[in-house]
Order: C-alpha cells, then sequence, then structure tokens
C-alpha cells in the first residue's frame, strides 16, 4: 500500500489518501519503489509467486486512478 501525504501546517503532514491494488490484484503488495513525475507515479509491486510488476497511477479530479499494470521485460533469464 502507497500513502500519499499533505503540509497541513509547518512541519505537520496529514495522510491524504492511500493507494491499494484493485480486488483482482488483492494480494499484490505495493510501495518498495516509487517514481512520482508531476501527475504520474509508478509503484512496483510483487505477488504471491514473487513476480514483478509496476502500477502506474494518474491524479486527475482530485484522486489518483490506476492507469495500468505492466511487467517489466526481465534483462537476466535468472530472475523472477
Amino acid at each position: 500500500m502507497v500513502w500519499f501525504f499533505s503540509p497541513e501546517q509547518v512541519e505537520v503532514w496529514t495522510p491524504e489518501v492511500r493507494l491499494l491494488p484493485n480486488e483482482e490484484d488483492v494480494r499484490d503488495v505495493l510501495g518498495a519503489q516509487i517514481a512520482v513525475d508531476g501527475n504520474l507515479v509508478a509503484v512496483d509491486s510483487f505477488d504471491e509467486k514473487l513476480s514483478s510488476y509496476i502500477y502506474i497511477y494518474k491524479y486527475s479530479d482530485g484522486q489518483w486512478i490506476k492507469q495500468t499494470r505492466v511487467r517489466p521485460q526481465r534483462q537476466n533469464p535468472n530472475e523472477i
């Protein structure tokens, strides 16, 4: 799960939203690494078989919306 925080006051950060996988991806573990670029965020994850995925979310109209889930290509055939 990934949390986004917003500064309410000086040195006070308040949880704003929590990103979770959709129901079909509920067993995926999110958030060991993230990358943010403007209104897009890429979040790494892995499932119960330790297959890795990247979730892409877009911030639009005040909410983060899951755009897609992709599986990166393996650089090494021995990787999981």
